[in-house]
């Protein structure tokens, strides 16, 4: 039997150059060619580090973010002004802050923020298991990002095979089970 593999990054796939059946992407689709399925969505907690509060405290405002450094996440690494996102009401905000460093990568997203860095805004799905146990804490609550959608995404170039509507429909039901 052919093994199957599941592949893990930070970069958007060309789907059909690479010969990949389908792809989970987090955040706002652009358009294109494929077919996206809703997964779910994810809630970004506001997160620091302890040691970063030692040195600096937490912001109790929005206000208090001028005296903060924000850990930035794009895709791209550009000379962008680095934006704390929020909500109020139905309306997505931006706070400019100061910027400590940018990254591409979740990993190191997540790994500078351990490291004292600045504040990051962490899927809750990644962050609450670093919360409890204490490496990271949850602040400014009332000022969460919008959540992220979670899709699947698949080539509009063929029918669907057997084995990868199985796979769509198991990941379906593990996302809603959660």
């Amino acid at each position: 039997m052919k093994s199957r593999k599941i592949s893990s990054a930070d970069y958007r796939v060309d789907m059909i150059k690479e010969g990949i059946d389908c792809v989970v992407r987090v955040g706002t689709l652009d358009d294109s060619s494929l077919i996206a399925r809703p997964l779910t969505q994810y809630r970004s907690l506001n997160c620091m580090s302890p040691s970063y509060i030692e040195k600096f405290g937490i912001p109790q405002s929005l206000a208090e973010l001028a005296n903060h450094k924000l850990i930035e996440y794009s895709h791209t690494l550009g000379n962008f002004d680095a934006q704390f996102e929020y909500m109020e009401g139905d309306k997505v905000k931006q706070q400019s802050m100061q910027s400590s460093l940018a990254v591409n990568g979740t990993d190191a997203y997540l790994g500078a923020c351990l490291a004292g860095l600045g504040i990051a805004q962490i899927p809750a799905i990644g962050a609450e298991n670093l919360i409890k146990k204490g490496l990271l804490i949850s602040v400014l609550p009332q000022f969460e990002a919008e959540p992220m959608p979670v899709s699947l995404l698949y080539s509009s170039r063929r029918q669907p095979t057997k084995r990868l509507t199985v796979f769509m429909d198991w990941l379906q039901s593990i996302t809603l089970a959660t």
